[in-house]
């Protein structure tokens, strides 16, 4: 009973694993056309906002990841060197700064200003703390100093 049901759970275990290792899972191309149309996205959004530069270098980088899939699938090796030329061109472009190019926009000006307002308050609070901390320590050493 046993040896029957530790066999029957092997050989589904296999026949499944057997399954995707034919390609009737998820093929070489699927990962290159999912980021393909993520940077194809991207190439709209920077179009969108008026940055055509950026969109030119994502859609080549988009062209760039399908023909790697292409290669993948086909057992031959991508060379990446213009992927890895345009990706830190457009890191210099952006100057250190992450620009999204997607639905969700946080890195924009106003919420920019909004994040250092927050930090400004803050600090000013912290300071004043501070300060009025030290304030309350100084009037009781002056008091105690009187009581002596």
């Amino acid at each position: 009973m046993k040896i029957t049901l530790l066999s029957s759970i092997l050989a589904l275990f296999l026949s499944s694993t057997l399954v995707f290792a034919e390609g009737k899972g998820k093929s070489n191309a699927d990962w290159g056309e999912k980021a393909a149309r993520g940077y194809e996205e991207k190439a709209s959004m920077a179009a969108q906002k008026g940055n055509s530069q950026h969109a030119e270098i994502y859609k080549k980088m988009a062209q760039m990841k399908r023909d790697a899939a292409k290669a993948s699938s086909q057992g031959k090796q991508y060379d990446w060197s213009e992927y890895h030329q345009l990706n830190e061109k457009l890191n210099a472009d952006k100057q250190g700064q992450k620009v999204k190019y997607g639905k969700k926009d946080g890195y924009g000006e106003k919420a920019k200003h909004e994040k250092q307002a927050k930090y400004e308050k803050q600090a000013k609070y912290e300071k004043k703390a501070k300060y009025d901390k030290k304030a309350k320590y100084e009037k009781q050493a002056k008091y105690d100093k009187k009581a002596k």
